[in-house]
């Protein structure tokens, strides 16, 4: 329950975050992946950020494909208790996370010029989510993942395959 509402909670922060910020292309910074074996790249760039305070270290990487009425948006979030490092995987439901973490995903497409509902981390855990960071240092983070969101309205499945993300980390 505790972590449903977490996600409930990390959603809401996202919507509030929507397409419509300032946000840049970063040359050669994206985010990528196969929804339902539909091939999406959000390049244009929200958050990339990684940051440590009283024990809880945060990843978030927010990227849209568009701005304002074109946008579908996805951010990856990975909290954990331990430094988030290269080589690191990270999956819901935990198998054997780094620290204490829960990494998420949250999805928000846009259909005709209105958002619809967020798609979030799917709790069935079937496909699990899956996000393994390759390499990150202070100015840099690549890595992939896969899993599945779920619908907020509707209950549907989106499955996800080939992530990939390499962003430059803000500072």
């Amino acid at each position: 329950m505790m972590k449903k509402l977490f996600l409930i909670a990390i959603g809401i922060a996202f919507v509030l975050s929507s397409c419509v910020r300032h946000v840049a292309v970063v040359p050669g910074s994206y985010i990528s992946a196969d929804f339902d074996e539909v091939s999406t790249t959000f390049s244009v760039i929200d958050t990339a950020l990684y940051s440590s305070s009283n024990g809880l270290n945060a990843l978030t990487l927010t990227a849209a494909t568009g701005t304002a009425d074109s946008c579908h948006a996805l951010q990856i979030r990975i909290f954990s208790s331990a430094a988030i490092t290269s080589g690191s995987t990270y999956t819901y439901p935990a198998e054997s996370n780094p620290g204490e973490s829960t990494p998420s995903l949250t999805y928000k497409p846009t259909l005709n010029g209105i958002y619809s509902y967020n798609w979030f981390t799917d709790l069935s855990g079937t496909p699990p989510l899956i996000i393994t960071i390759t390499t990150i240092t202070a100015t840099h983070v690549t890595g992939t993942f896969s899993g599945a969101v779920v619908s907020q309205q509707t209950g549907t499945v989106k499955v996800i395959t080939n992530g990939k993300f390499d962003l430059d980390l803000q500072q």
